[in-house]
């Protein structure tokens, strides 16, 4: 079995947020759905070398940039933007909200 080549996640110009310093999110390789431009886009996220779960984009209306949402979202979580990172971000601090690990995960959500 081929091994996968993975893309390191980054953040551009966006400000690095506190699991950025700890953990390593990578990307898998892009799978498309559909045909032309207008397809959906899904990929991969890996955390620590962990699949965490995929992110998906899809063409914007009257536009050619994609919005990105995650897979899943916890509960109390918001995603900050529609940018690929973003879509990354909320799905790496829900799965380290799951095990207890993300900075602010001690804080109640009803609160």
């Amino acid at each position: 079995m081929p091994e996968l080549k993975l893309r390191p996640v980054t953040p551009g110009k966006l400000n690095k947020p506190a699991w950025y310093r700890a953990h390593t999110a990578e990307l898998g390789p892009d799978h498309r759905a559909g045909e032309g431009a207008a397809s959906l886009v899904t990929s991969d996220v890996y955390l620590n070398g962990e699949r965490i779960g995929s992110v998906t984009g899809s063409l914007k209306t009257n536009s050619t940039a994609r919005e990105w949402v995650p897979d899943r979202l916890g509960a109390g979580l918001k995603q900050h933007g529609t940018a690929r990172f973003n879509a990354v971000d909320a799905l790496v601090r829900t799965h380290l909200t799951d095990l207890q690990q993300h900075p602010i995960a001690h804080l109640s959500t009803a609160a």
